[in-house]
C-alpha cells in the first residue's frame, strides 16, 4: 500500500513540473527576421591597381551594380510590382548618396522650469474651554524642471543618373524583393551614339 503511494505521489510530481508555466509571447520576445537580401554597391574599374599606373594607363569604372531591397507587405501582383518599385529607387538613391552627399547636423538644447508654491493657514477659537483654540498650516512647494535635448542629422543627395538599367528582379522572401540596378560603359557610349543619330 504503501509503495502504490509513492508511485503515485512520484508521477504527480514529475507531471506537474513537466507541464510548467504557459509561455506567454510578449513585445520583448519577438525576433526581427534574419531572411532579407541586404543592400550593395559593386564597382568593377580596371587599369587602377599598380600595374595600371606602372604603363600609363587610365583609371576608368567600367560598370557599377547597385542593389536594394523592399517589403511588399502582400503577395498579390499590385503589392510585388509597388515593392520592385521601391526597391529599384532605394538601389538608384544608394548609388546617389555612394557619389557624394550633403550631411547637416543640428543640436539643440531646451530647458524648461515652473515652480510653484501654496501655502494655507487657519486659526478657529471656541467659546467652549474644553476645546479651546486650534490653529492648522498647510504649504506645498512644487518645483517641475523639463530638459530636451534634439539632435538631428539630415543626409541628403541630389544627382543626375542616366544610362542606369534594372538587370536582376528577385523574390527574395516572403514578402520582399530585390532590385539590381546596374550602369556600364559600353552601355553609355551607346547612348551617346543615338543621342548624336
Amino acid at each position: 500500500m504503501n509503495k502504490s503511494l509513492i508511485v503515485i505521489g512520484v508521477a504527480l510530481t514529475l507531471s506537474a513540473c513537466a507541464t510548467g508555466p504557459a509561455k506567454v509571447d510578449t513585445v520583448r520576445e519577438e525576433e526581427l527576421s534574419t531572411d532579407f537580401v541586404a543592400e550593395g554597391l559593386k564597382v568593377t574599374s580596371k587599369n587602377c591597381g599598380a600595374i595600371g599606373k606602372m604603363f600609363g594607363r587610365t583609371c576608368e569604372i567600367v560598370s557599377i551594380e547597385s542593389t536594394s531591397t523592399a517589403p511588399s507587405n502582400g503577395g498579390t501582383t499590385n503589392n510585388r510590382k509597388n515593392a520592385m518599385d521601391a526597391a529599384c529607387s532605394y538601389a538608384m538613391a544608394n548609388v546617389a548618396h555612394w557619389m557624394g552627399e550633403r550631411t547637416q547636423s543640428f543640436r539643440t538644447v531646451e530647458r524648461t522650469g515652473t515652480s510653484k508654491e501654496l501655502s494655507e493657514s487657519q486659526e478657529t477659537e471656541s467659546s467652549d474651554r474644553d476645546i479651546g483654540r486650534g490653529e492648522s498650516s498647510n504649504r506645498q512647494n512644487s518645483n517641475d524642471t523639463t530638459i530636451l535635448v534634439t539632435n538631428t542629422v539630415r543626409r541628403s543627395s541630389e544627382r543626375f543618373l542616366q544610362g542606369w538599367q534594372p538587370i536582376k528582379q528577385d523574390v527574395v522572401g516572403k514578402q520582399e524583393v530585390s532590385c539590381t540596378m546596374g550602369w556600364s560603359r559600353k552601355n553609355t557610349n551607346l547612348m551617346k551614339q543615338a543621342r548624336d543619330l
